[in-house]
């Protein structure tokens, strides 16, 4: 294996630093040299070029436009590793408890269900006094509904009459 040095490149010219070897005499002690700022411009001219930014910036489009259209393939896989994340230390203490695994797995998925089984049926009162309210609500609707129906008629016919209101 060959081994390389700064001295090889001369496009390395531009980064290469203005600090002493380690081990070289430092000729003056406490001076601080002010930066090169061309040798600087120059090293980000070499370095970042517009091309590789705007390939950058597609390949990052590109990877968010397969994302967009995986989610349904790439969902339950992430909710997968998720829930095996957050399930794992409740499965690994009661291996401990001398339960197996694959007993213990089981025990946590039912339980996991049994949990939103219980939610669920406990919306089911909610939800069914929602319904009845909005049914009240439509049963009123309606009614108001019919009077506004009614006065309009009754308003029609009275001018139809001639009679003042």
């Amino acid at each position: 294996m060959e081994t390389r040095s700064t001295e090889d490149s001369a496009a390395g010219q531009a980064v290469r630093p203005d600090v002493p070897t380690p081990g070289a005499p430092a000729e003056e002690a406490g001076v601080v040299e002010q930066p090169d700022l061309a040798r600087l411009g120059q090293a980000l001219r070499d370095r970042i070029e517009v091309r590789s930014i705007a390939i950058n910036g597609l390949f990052v489009l590109a990877l968010l436009y397969t994302l967009y259209f995986a989610r349904s393939f790439l969902l339950p896989i992430v909710l997968a590793v998720l829930l095996d994340f957050l399930l794992s230390p409740v499965i690994r203490t009661l291996k401990r408890a001398r339960i197996p695994e694959p007993l213990g797995a089981a025990l946590v998925v039912l339980g996991l269900l049994g949990v939103v089984g219980i939610g669920g049926y406990s919306l089911t009162d909610p939800a069914r006094d929602h319904g009845e309210i909005d049914h009240q609500r439509c049963v009123g609707e309606r009614q108001v509904g019919e009077v506004h129906e009614d006065l309009t008629v009754r308003r029609q016919s009275a001018r139809e009459r001639g009679s003042p209101q």
